[in-house]
């Protein structure tokens, strides 16, 4: 081969290189489950007056949700409950709850549930595949006949072996609201931390 052959294999091998590395780069950044953008953020931002008239509305009615999870379980399920009450603290019966839970370290990736009616007075529970200790995020929808109700809550979820060593319950509520855009803001600021011990 030619001496001045050298110079073209060698810069084609940069360039080869470089573009192989953007690649990889680009592949690792698409497939990190810590990155998240929110759902329909579009539609979301649009409709936001809609959103400030149902926060007014949640205020009115007073309603609560009281969630918990139980520690992951060794199949990795956790059961997620909530207790539904009105502004007096009596418990509300025969809703419908839709719930959006998703992991915060892992916000990607979110389970949408139908929340079912239990024995007691204003319980409703269901059990999903979880799979994740760690602060978790619970967006509810309840509709009461012609009444909707939002509330975003988090809680932190223990697994069974920090249970065992703690002596803690399954999961620990860190705050609650009904959706409140500030508050939901001051939330999501007060639990960054947190998300990243999650990582």
């Amino acid at each position: 081969m030619k001496r001045g052959m050298w110079w073209p294999i060698g810069l084609a091998g940069v360039l080869a290189a470089t573009v192989a590395a953007n690649i990889w780069v680009a592949v690792i950044a698409n497939d990190d489950p810590s990155f998240a953008i929110e759902p329909d953020y579009y539609r979301k931002a649009v409709q936001w007056d809609t959103t400030l008239a149902q926060d007014r509305h949640n205020v009115s009615l007073g309603w609560r949700l009281t969630p918990a999870m139980s520690a992951i379980a060794p199949d990795g399920t956790s059961l997620l409950s909530a207790q539904f009450t009105d502004s007096t603290g009596a418990a509300i019966s025969g809703a419908v709850i839709r719930v959006a839970a998703l992991a915060v370290a892992r916000a990607s990736d979110v389970h949408d549930m139908t929340l079912t009616p239990q024995a007691g007075a204003g319980d409703y529970a269901v059990r999903f595949d979880a799979r994740r200790a760690g602060e978790w995020e619970l967006r509810f929808d309840a509709k009461l006949g012609a009444e909707h109700f939002t509330q975003m809550s988090r809680v932190r979820v223990s697994s069974r072996a920090e249970r065992r060593r703690r002596g803690v319950e399954g999961s620990t509520v860190r705050s609650s609201w009904p959706s409140r855009p500030l508050a939901r803001l001051s939330g999501s600021l007060d639990s960054l931390s947190l998300a990243r011990d999650d990582l």
